[in-house]
């Protein structure tokens, strides 16, 4: 397994920098996302920083952002994306670099902003509409992946591309484009609505760079229900040095304990301190640490693991231990050395070996997020696992076939799937859709579905006048999946609901 990532890690190393910052770094008060990939411009000098962006100054002498300060939306805003930066007019939007944030009330591009590059803003959250500059021609693929809260967009007629998965999951946003823009075919999948309107004035002339081919694989086709989607992460804002009373934790879960447990003795070589694990504990359930989140802290910023000063072969030997769960081979361990001497940062190979099927592996058994962003877990979480056959029961009342429950555990697994995602997506199957329920019988199951238990009389009552009178069963589905007892019942699981 190993050498294979080597060869992958050799053909990628010219994107080491977009991988490490990428997957994040803490800073105290501040988490930055600073990212360099797909050049559009042959960049001069180094990055700077003009609040709350990161750039690089292009050979054009036009700005690209690569990187955005998060800390400044901790409470969220609006974001304004400016014609110019220090006196360099804002060209391209980085691959990457306003991506995983979480608090946008709108966003806003002024004029001059030329190319959004793919997955710039992949899994942000903007809870209002963007507006998009006349000056725009190209949207890249994945560039508003999941961006689930967005109500609007209106894509101008100078937009010569928008690329595969552009807008995916937006499932409030009403889309309006123009016939002279090229969309991939599934740039709007899920999405509310799509209106394409005829324009009949002058375009600018189009770009000349291809949209990226998507690399989504297809689902199996034996599963009875459509692909499941992708659910955010949010990154963390907080200081990771635990200080003063732990937060109380509204569960004690077991397998999170392990993890936690799990890094202390390998990163620190000693167990765990009720504070320190009551604190990561508190991180992981309820602040949306990532297992990436926490291994860097322990292996990079830890005070404590920075004052045993291992020597480059012993770093070497945890990170395997940690990421893989077993000791080195002579050869992949003299690859990673190797790596040392000629100039890699320990950060570097954290990010590296953090983009590991094995480490997506071990944070699955754990039902922790791995913060992984190229590779998914081949092995499914027992929760997921759980999840996913309850999914089957509930909706479908039969048991889960093979391949199916294998397909889903592992989307939720990968979190492409949310709890509310995937029940809105069986009671939407062809095999749900085959039963012709009555509105009885659909009722009956949302309550086992999304409440655990079979409906009271009252409450029956009313939801069946509801949709006797005329009610959407998905708007129905939808205020069941955001009720408390659905809440406890993906929390139980260790899901996300995911409205």
């Amino acid at each position: 397994m190993i050498k294979r990532k080597e060869r992958l890690f050799s053909i990628i190393v010219a994107f080491s920098i977009l991988v490490s910052i990428l997957a994040g770094a803490f800073i105290p008060g501040v988490f930055s996302t600073k990212v360099y990939a797909d050049e559009e411009e042959d960049t001069v000098g180094a990055e700077k920083y003009c609040e709350p962006f990161y750039y690089v100054v292009q050979s054009n002498d036009t700005a690209k952002i690569v990187g955005f300060n998060s800390s400044l939306f901790m409470n969220g805003g609006d974001l304004i994306v400016p014609s110019t930066l220090d006196g360099h007019r804002v060209d391209i939007i980085a691959k990457g670099a306003i991506n995983d944030t979480n608090t946008f009330t709108s966003i806003k591009f002024e004029e001059g902003v030329r190319i959004i590059e793919d997955r710039a803003f992949y899994r942000s959250r903007c809870g209002g509409t963007i507006e998009f500059p006349s000056s725009l021609e190209k949207i890249g693929s994945e560039a508003f992946y999941m961006n689930t809260r967005l109500k609007g967009i209106t894509i101008p007629p100078t937009v010569k591309s928008v690329g595969s998965h552009a807008f995916y999951l937006c499932a409030l946003c009403e889309v309006v484009y123009y016939d002279t823009t090229t969309v991939a075919d599934n740039a709007f999948e899920m999405t509310k609505s799509v209106t394409m309107l005829h324009y009949e004035g002058p375009v600018q002339p189009p770009t000349t760079e291809p949209d990226p081919p998507t690399t989504e694989p297809d689902p199996p086709t034996t599963d009875p229900v459509q692909p499941p989607t992708t659910d955010p992460v949010q990154p963390p804002t907080t200081d990771p040095n635990p200080t003063g009373t732990p937060v109380p934790l509204p569960i004690d879960d077991a397998a999170f304990g392990e993890f936690i447990d799990r890094l202390y003795k390998v990163a620190l070589n000693r167990d765990s301190e009720p504070e320190g694990k009551a604190y990561w504990l508190n991180a992981v359930i309820n602040q949306g640490f990532t297992g990436a989140d926490c291994a860097r802290f322990f292996l990079l910023d830890a005070p404590e693991f920075m004052n045993r000063n291992l020597p480059d072969d012993q770093f070497v030997e945890t990170l395997y231990q940690t990421f893989f769960g077993r000791a080195s081979e002579a050869d992949g361990k003299a690859y990673w050395l190797g790596r040392l001497a000629s100039g890699a940062s320990k950060a570097d190979l954290v990010n590296d070996f953090i983009e590991s099927t094995e480490w997506c592996n071990i944070c699955a058994q754990y039902g922790v997020r791995p913060g992984a962003l190229y590779h998914k877990a081949t092995i499914p979480n027992p929760k997921a696992e759980k999840f996913a056959t309850r999914l089957y029961t509930c909706c479908l009342k039969r048991d889960p076939e093979a391949d199916g429950l294998q397909y889903w555990a592992l989307a939720l697994t990968n979190l492409e799937a949310s709890g509310y995602q995937a029940a809105k997506l069986f009671f939407e199957s062809p095999e749900f859709m085959g039963f012709n329920t009555s509105n009885e019988e659909y009722l009956t199951r949302l309550y086992t579905t999304f409440m655990g238990r079979e409906p009271e009389s009252d409450g029956f009552a009313y939801w069946l006048s509801q949709l006797n009178g005329g009610a959407n069963r998905a708007d129905v589905l939808t205020l069941f999946a955001g009720s408390p007892e659905f809440a406890a019942i993906c929390r139980e699981y260790g899901m996300n609901v995911g409205l």
